[in-house]
């Protein structure tokens, strides 16, 4: 478990509690960033992305599957599956 400062899901802003950031598991959340930032967005990484925004009107296929299992390995995530179903993505 990958622990980080949470943010919310709709507006990205830093989840205050108790007048400090909250501390929790944040996985999906980085599996969430890696797929939705494009290559380049992390200048210090400038090959990490998938860029699923761009990507949303293309067909989800094998090609796709495997870039976005090698970008979340290089962040040491290793996702037991990644389906595809009516251009529905779900990792596991």
């Amino acid at each position: 478990m990958r622990k980080d400062i949470l943010y919310t899901t709709n507006t990205h802003e830093s989840i205050i509690f108790n007048g400090d950031f909250d501390i929790g598991d944040s996985e999906n959340q980085e599996i969430e960033t890696i797929c939705f930032s494009q290559k380049g967005d992390f200048r210090e990484y400038p090959l990490c992305g998938v860029g699923l925004r761009q990507s949303q009107n293309a067909p989800l296929n094998e090609d796709f599957k495997r870039e976005i299992r090698l970008q979340l390995e290089r962040d040491k995530i290793f996702p037991k599956k990644i389906s595809i179903t009516d251009n529905n993505l779900k990792i596991e």
